[in-house]
């Protein structure tokens, strides 16, 4: 048996193509998929228990197994579903396998992490119930700290923080927690500032991890992961605004935050690495590797960013690093960017800096200007496993891969 593959022909219906060993020769069969099944389909997996017979499965758009059995010299159809375990979605390709002529084994990678068994009994002509097989952690550990900063737990202004120390904003309306658009859970932050709001000497609404106890400090090796959404009708208005910092632990010190991710011109997204040292050398450009910008993309409004965030912290520029993916992929370092930098502020006595999440921006802005974040996390890993993975919550000796923890919550 050869892998199968996919083929698009020009009506657009999907064919899946097996290739098998079936008597003495090659034949290749064409399996159709009906165009309303044909979107989003998982690759296929085939097993077979014997000659002239062939087991196919995928998993289909609405994260269910699909079976077309083939024998008698053709597929008997895509109409049986095996469904998917109770409360959980099959969110991989499916792998199958026959290892007696009555028996078919398939495995799927479900929404909860672990893997589903599901097996064919030809005896009895059934279908056994799925069953969990657990949950691989290969040489995962758990991080030294992991912090979950949401809005499910606790008060919000006037009150609290939810589940962060501290707030900073004009009004208690600025910060609300909202059940409609989220990410997780119930809830997730709309942060608001209009034109005259004023809080802590700035236009700013923002939810603060800034207890001295949860600074990250020279050395730290330390992980975020949250999601951002600039809703639909929502126009971020020039010069800047800033949605997530991390502010230096002295607070007199002007010019900028060690790293902060912005919204500039209101139509690019990006992080940069140490504005006040850049904007001292009279360097603006807002372009990926360029004036201690490492990331810039267009913003788009209405969908949720998926950020995974790892910062190696340090006032020397050899030692200290940034590392940014976005919506799973790996966008920094950029292309030609150097990898090491200084990301605590050299200036700074405390070699120190806490986290603030919300929307702080140029006080010029008339319109009132509003974002949403959900589901931060943030965790520190050891030097010898220093990986975090968002799908697991571990930590790991090699880097995540592309990623798709955003599915799976």
């Amino acid at each position: 048996m050869v892998n199968p593959a996919i083929d698009y022909d020009t009506s657009n219906a999907i064919n899946i193509i097996a290739i098998a060993l079936l008597v003495t020769s090659i034949s290749i069969i064409i399996i159709p998929i009906q165009n309303s099944f044909a979107q989003n389909i998982s690759a296929p997996a085939v097993s077979t228990w014997g000659t002239g017979h062939l087991n196919v499965f995928v998993v289909a758009p609405d994260h269910t197994l699909r079976y077309n059995p083939y024998f008698n010299g053709r597929f008997a159809g895509w109409q049986q579903s095996l469904g998917h375990p109770p409360g959980v979605n099959l969110t991989s390709d499916p792998a199958a396998v026959s290892w007696d002529p009555n028996r078919i084994d398939v495995f799927v990678r479900g929404s909860d992490d672990n893997i589903w068994w599901i097996s064919y009994d030809r005896n009895t002509n059934t279908w056994n119930n799925w069953q969990s097989i657990g949950k691989p952690n290969g040489d995962g550990i758990l991080p030294t700290s992991l912090k979950r900063l949401g809005f499910e737990n606790g008060v919000g202004p006037p009150n609290g923080a939810w589940e962060w120390n501290s707030a900073q904003y004009a009004a208690p309306d600025r910060l609300t927690a909202v059940t409609s658009p989220i990410k997780e859970g119930s809830h997730a932050l709309k942060a608001t500032v209009k034109h005259g709001d004023n809080a802590s000497g700035g236009a700013r609404a923002e939810v603060v991890l800034n207890n001295v106890a949860n600074y990250f400090h020279e050395g730290d090796n330390a992980w975020y992961h949250w999601y951002t959404m600039f809703p639909n009708g929502s126009q971020p208005t020039p010069p800047w605004q800033v949605w997530t910092q991390w502010h230096q632990g002295d607070d007199r010190l002007t010019g900028g935050p060690a790293i902060e991710f912005n919204v500039h011109t209101g139509t690019k997204l990006d992080l940069r690495v140490m504005p006040w040292f850049w904007d001292n050398q009279s360097c603006f450009t807002v372009a990926a590797g360029q004036c201690g910008y490492q990331w810039v993309e267009p913003i788009r409004t209405g969908v949720w960013y998926e950020m995974l965030f790892h910062v190696k912290w340090s006032q020397n520029s050899n030692v200290g690093s940034v590392e940014l993916w976005v919506n799973g992929n790996k966008v920094v370092p950029c292309s030609g960017c150097s990898t090491h930098m200084a990301t605590l502020d050299t200036r700074d006595p405390t070699a120190s800096v806490y986290l603030k999440q919300g929307l702080y921006l140029k006080d010029v802005i008339s319109q009132p200007q509003y974002v949403l974040h959900d589901g931060m996390r943030v965790a520190k890993c050891p030097p010898d496993h220093q990986y975090y993975h968002p799908n697991t919550e571990k930590c790991y000796t090699s880097p995540p891969a592309v990623f798709a923890f955003s599915s799976k919550r």
